[in-house]
């Protein structure tokens, strides 16, 4: 059964392309899923493809019962993001998903250029932890029950995160929603 999305994306979300944008992707993601960590690259590929005619957003819902450095990872991220390299951040976690540990998280943290001063310091910030509860509560709200999960115009998608499929029905929505995409 497919969901609504319940809250809105703003400024306050991680955000790629214009809001206003014909179509609008939000993904639920966990940095230590499989399944998440396979649709960045697809998603990536689309959103450079299709932009400026969608909007991508990302945000975190660490599935720590089964992925017990998700929530960590999502922290690394906001700490990368204070510093202005969420995006790059984001992509290394989930080129690194498969075995991520402190020392990778702060591997990368590294590897990517960050003041690793202030990124020890950002990774413990108390707003961090409630951004990352607050994205975490978005997407109970939507019901939200695994990773990926992803809504386009607001509908949950209940295909696969895999490039065709999923490339297929954003196109479907921008055929819908602006002919001059075509």
């Amino acid at each position: 059964m497919t969901s609504n999305l319940r809250i809105q994306p703003d400024k306050n979300d991680h955000i790629l392309g214009p809001l206003h944008a014909p179509v609008v992707v939000v993904e639920y993601g966990d940095y230590e899923c499989p399944y998440s960590a396979a649709a960045a690259p697809a998603i990536d590929q689309i959103i450079q493809e299709l932009k400026p005619h969608i909007c991508f957003v990302y945000r975190h819902f660490p599935m720590r019962t089964i992925h017990p450095m998700s929530y960590y990872a999502a922290q690394a991220a906001e700490a990368a993001d204070r510093q202005g390299l969420f995006w790059k951040m984001h992509r290394a976690l989930y080129s690194r998903s498969e075995n991520l540990s402190e020392d990778i998280i702060h591997q990368i943290a590294e590897d990517i250029g960050l003041n690793m001063n202030l990124f020890h310091q950002d990774i413990k910030r108390e707003d961090i932890k409630e951004k990352i509860d607050f994205s975490i509560l978005t997407g109970v709200q939507s019901e939200v029950s695994s990773t990926p999960s992803i809504f386009i115009n607001d509908l949950q998608y209940e295909g696969s995160s895999s490039y065709y499929p999923l490339r297929e029905t954003i196109e479907s929505y921008l055929a819908g929603g602006n002919s001059a995409y075509l």
